[in-house]
């Protein structure tokens, strides 16, 4: 395996303003495979090689899910308060 090959790959999809990413996925053919099923989902996708700038993007992409689920659950938790 040479230096500049990935051995891994992350598919970017959005949809309006809906953002998501799959990933690690181990094969280029099977990361296409992912990007077709989402796009035939009515999403666009992107296949990304494992890189360190793909996996900030990812990082940064589930410390915002995460936040918002939190956010969720405190406002349910507020509504619930007496």
């Amino acid at each position: 395996m040479t230096a500049d090959r990935a051995t891994s790959f992350y598919v970017h999809r959005t949809r309006g303003d809906r953002e998501g990413w799959t990933g690690p996925i181990r094969s280029q053919r099977q990361a296409d495979r992912e990007a077709a099923a989402w796009r035939e989902a009515g999403w666009a996708a992107t296949v990304h090689p494992s890189t360190p700038e793909t996996k900030r993007r990812v990082r940064a992409w589930e410390r915002a899910v995460r936040l918002r689920g939190q956010q969720a659950a405190f406002r349910m938790t507020k509504e619930r308060s007496p």
